[in-house]
């Protein structure tokens, strides 16, 4: 069954509920679990995640930041696009 969105209705962000481990310093042998926060539009669903090393809210406030700053120059580039083709 389909679900009907409205575009620019919903924003959705979270952290992902597994942590995986990775290497965070390059070289180093040391493998530490990082949370990933992800954020997603709801009509279009492109998603946008980033890792963190902690869930703090710090790396909250940072993570929302960089989010609507993403989506801003991303809109912006677009309309500014079309209006040079209109």
């Amino acid at each position: 069954m389909p679900v009907e969105r409205v575009p620019s209705e919903k924003l959705y962000l979270d952290w992902v509920g597994d942590q995986p481990e990775l290497m965070t310093v390059p070289g180093a042998v040391e493998i530490s679990k990082v949370h990933i926060f992800t954020t997603t539009l709801g009509f279009s669903s492109p998603v946008y995640a980033e890792i963190f090393p902690n869930k703090k809210l710090q790396s909250f406030i940072a993570m929302v930041w960089e989010t609507f700053i993403l989506l801003y120059y991303t809109f912006f580039t677009i309309f500014r696009q079309l209006s040079y083709i209109i």
